[in-house]
């Protein structure tokens, strides 16, 4: 009833569903949210369990206000193909032309499904990109090269985990030289 009444008037909002919180109350809290809440600016959620679909409607529907997005996922099941997996290769399709920042903290990354998504975020600008990988022994640097630095996609860049062996981007000033060439400005 709360979100019903003033869900229009929500601009943030932040959760963490827990995993002993019930399957059904995360969808149906993700369902209230799509329906009542249109003007959600910033978005930060934490979750691990199978809801991404849910999650990405709900990042489509309030496509036009958002500016602020961040994405935590906590740990994968990589038989299934991985929530991370469903996250990458359907976000970048849901995404605005525009976003002041995005932080995506990826339990583990595959290599495929990174390069569709940055593909697929070719036409949106991020201010401020910030990566986790936790898990992946994949290196991301060569697409990020690839799709964000040539292409002047962000303004800031933040990378920790991948092959730089859980170093932050900011700790390699080789690799940061070179992204300054771009106005590219990594922290």
């Amino acid at each position: 009833l709360l979100l019903h009444k003033s869900g229009n008037y929500l601009e943030n909002f932040g959760y963490i569903l827990e995993v002993n919180f019930i399957l059904s109350l995360k969808h149906q809290l993700l369902e209230l949210l799509t329906k009542y809440c249109k003007n959600i600016k910033f978005l930060d959620f934490h979750y691990e369990r199978q809801i991404n679909y849910q999650l990405l409607n709900l990042i489509e529907n309030i496509k036009q206000s958002i500016n602020y997005l961040s994405i935590d996922i906590w740990y994968d099941y990589i038989e299934t193909g991985g929530y991370s997996s469903i996250i990458l290769q359907n976000l970048g399709q849901t995404l605005p032309s525009k976003l002041e920042y995005l932080s995506l903290n990826i339990y583990q990354i595959k290599t495929s499904d990174f390069e569709l998504f940055l593909n697929n975020i070719q036409d949106t600008f991020i201010k401020k990109l910030v990566i986790k990988n936790f898990q992946s022994q994949v290196d991301i640097l060569p697409f990020i090269k690839e799709y964000i630095m040539k292409k002047k996609r962000v303004k800031y860049l933040a990378i920790k985990g991948s092959s730089l062996v859980n170093k932050e981007l900011i700790s390699h000033k080789d690799v940061v030289d070179e992204f300054k060439l771009y106005n590219i400005k990594v922290q």
